[in-house]
């Protein structure tokens, strides 16, 4: 948060997406007076529980996630040239397309195309084992300000259901559900994501 001090700002409001709402929480935790307020987007939280469930309780809770870990994993074994060049086959005969389907409410084919020159595996297999033995609950509950966590309904690696855990540790949480929404809520009804950074 140096950086963003440095810019002149003392408070902010912040915004995670999938992964991204544990670095925000954990902003949130280490800065409780300067935080205004956090908005998780399809925030991948384990319920606050990542690193209190072993192997079988997440492959049987987030089978969907650990799956797209083990495609990250085979395209980590390939090595970026190699990679780089299947995925770009993958989208240029669509099949991308199908493959990441699930992922959203609706199809959006810049959404896909993005998705697949954004793919980062090495930073999303690490992450997700960080994710697996970070001390949520514990950190969390220094979480001051309000949190909005948005899903999707047809969201298959972040549930709303992960909410009530999430409740428990961060009392000031308020849940949103989109209708025919994926894991991209802020792609498929940006309006929503803007009404979410503004509530209080």
């Amino acid at each position: 948060m140096a950086t963003v001090r440095a810019l002149g700002y003392d408070r902010w409001r912040l915004v995670g997406h999938s992964l991204g709402g544990f670095v925000a929480l954990e902003l949130a935790a280490q800065e409780p007076v300067a935080t205004q307020s956090v908005v998780l987007v399809s925030g991948t939280t384990f319920g606050a529980r990542g690193d209190r469930m072993g192997l079988p309780q997440l492959l049987l809770r987030y089978a969907p996630l650990m799956g797209l870990v083990v495609a990250m994993r085979v395209l980590m074994a390939l090595g970026p040239g190699l990679a780089g060049r299947f995925v770009a086959t993958l989208e240029r005969t669509h099949l991308l397309g199908l493959l990441t389907a699930p992922l959203f409410g609706r199809h959006i084919p810049e959404a896909v195309s993005d998705l697949a020159r954004d793919l980062r595996p090495s930073a999303f297999v690490r992450a997700v084992a960080c994710a697996r033995v970070y001390p949520a609950a514990e950190r969390w509950r220094l979480v001051r300000c309000p949190v909005v966590s948005v899903h999707g309904d047809h969201d298959l690696f972040s549930p709303a259901s992960d909410d009530g855990p999430l409740a428990q540790v961060i009392p000031q949480l308020r849940s949103i559900t989109v209708p025919a929404t994926g894991h991209f809520a802020h792609v498929e009804h940006p309006s929503l994501l803007a009404g979410a950074l503004h509530a209080r």
